[in-house]
């Protein structure tokens, strides 16, 4: 990787807003730092540049990330209205773009987000070969399976909906509570069939996001079973648990502490409650 995800403003400076408001999101008829605007051509001409000093500093890196930023200020202006109209979603604008900067740069994959606001696939356009899709579930109740919602506009939904035109896609899924890194989190269960249904997708690629440092809520054993379960997601999860919890915890300790797991996994299910990825837990008292 060369960049990694959230990056116009490595190449469009919020500082510079005063000089070109036109680069920046319109919302509401004001121009705003939050995003920049993608239809505008002397946006991609700068992202375009940029990328290619980087890369040249950079020759091994494959990957490049040219997406958007951490909000849901999406550009409102004409042209990417006029966009986002035609593809039914506001990828629409962030895909042309994308494209674009694809186009110059046929020996590398070029990354984007179809995150939040971005998710819903597009009508018309299609990625560039070398264009690789970030799809992210951020939304996902982390209680039940993902594929138990396939509804028009779930995530399920969409994913299929991205398979269907491209292949080059990198599923980011999540997996623990960011709010509070200590609180309970018994989502074991659901890693497997949410595996599956990526790699049954057609998906080559997945991120797993926990905590990138040490520390949070029964880290060795969430990470023991993505690991085992990304290698071969067709493993017997009970004997991945088992085991773990045996030698990690020693013949002693680790039954009970299996039974602790599938103790806060059953009052869950019994709960009715969702799982998810920023609540307090004052949620499950």
């Amino acid at each position: 990787w060369g960049l990694w995800v959230h990056t116009m403003h490595r190449f469009v400076p919020a500082t510079w807003i005063d000089a070109h408001p036109e680069y920046f999101a319109e919302r509401n008829g004001i121009r705003i730092t939050d995003q920049v605007c993608f239809s505008n051509k002397e946006v991609l001409r700068i992202t375009v540049d940029s990328l290619r000093a980087m890369m040249r500093r950079k020759p091994a890196a494959t990957y490049w990330s040219v997406s958007q930023l951490d909000n849901f200020n999406y550009c409102q202006c004409a042209l990417c209205r006029q966009a986002d109209s035609s593809d039914g979603s506001h990828i629409g604008s962030i895909l042309h773009f994308v494209n674009a900067v694809a186009d110059s740069f046929p020996e590398k994959v070029i990354s984007t987000l179809a995150y939040q606001y971005s998710r819903t696939p597009p009508k018309v356009t299609r990625p560039r070969p070398n264009v690789n899709i970030m799809l992210c579930s951020i939304e996902e109740d982390r209680s039940k399976p993902i594929a138990t919602r396939s509804g028009p506009g779930s995530f399920t939904a969409d994913l299929h909906a991205w398979s269907a035109i491209t292949h080059n896609i990198i599923v980011w899924d999540y997996v623990i509570n960011f709010s509070h890194l200590l609180a309970p989190f018994p989502n074991w269960k659901v890693l497997q069939p949410n595996i599956r249904l990526f790699r049954d997708a057609g998906v080559p690629m997945v991120f797993e996001q926990g905590l990138s440092g040490p520390g949070g809520e029964m880290p060795m054993f969430r990470a023991t079973l993505l690991a085992d379960l990304l290698w071969n997601p067709d493993l017997d999860v009970d004997s991945l648990r088992t085991a773990f919890m045996d030698e990690f915890y020693g013949p002693d300790a680790g039954p009970y502490i299996n039974e602790y797991t599938r103790l806060m996994e059953q009052e869950l299910d019994k709960s009715g409650l969702p799982l998810t990825l920023y609540e307090h837990p004052q949620a499950h008292k």
